[in-house]
């Protein structure tokens, strides 16, 4: 089974998600510690209006990861830094509802999930660290405390650090 440190976004219409692959395209790398690592091109996986990317070979398992990292030099990459690269990245998309960095993300950066979790009055999305919503939808959900201005028309929960996943 592959795990990737990936950004997932979830968009209101399929233009929207496309302007965001066409960015990630023109990016084209983030700096993990002293190599420039390409992104993978855009998945549109499970659909048109999904955009997962991630720094090429940063995972563990599967055919997408350890191209250019294993054993000690993956536990040495500074995802935290990766991680603000991605967030970064990010905050230059625009139309997308949802989304969030991390270690397989795509359970808590799913609408429906956050629908769910929105509804069950002991979650309430308090476990989702780092997660952007569309500022339109957390204010539908009265979700307000915890949540910080991220990039006009979102918020997020502000993430946690990654080290001790390293």
């Amino acid at each position: 089974m592959a795990m990737l440190f990936e950004l997932v976004a979830v968009f209101g219409d399929p233009l929207a998600a496309h302007r965001a692959r066409a960015l990630v395209a023109r990016t084209g790398s983030v700096q993990v510690g002293h190599r420039w690592v390409p992104l993978t091109e855009p998945s549109r996986s499970p659909g048109p209006n999904e955009v997962t990317v991630w720094p090429d070979g940063l995972g563990v398992g599967g055919r997408w990861a350890d191209k250019w990292f294993s054993g000690q030099a993956a536990r040495d990459v500074d995802l935290d830094d990766v991680a603000d690269q991605l967030y970064g990245l990010l905050k230059r998309f625009d139309g997308y509802l949802c989304a969030q960095v991390g270690w397989d993300p795509e359970t808590d950066a799913d609408l429906y999930n956050i629908q769910e979790a929105v509804a069950d009055p002991d979650d309430r999305l308090q476990h989702c660290a780092g997660l952007v919503l569309a500022e339109e939808l957390a204010l539908r959900w009265s979700l307000i405390d915890g949540w910080e201005p991220f990039a006009p028309g979102h918020v997020w929960r502000p993430r946690r650090s990654f080290r001790a996943s390293t």
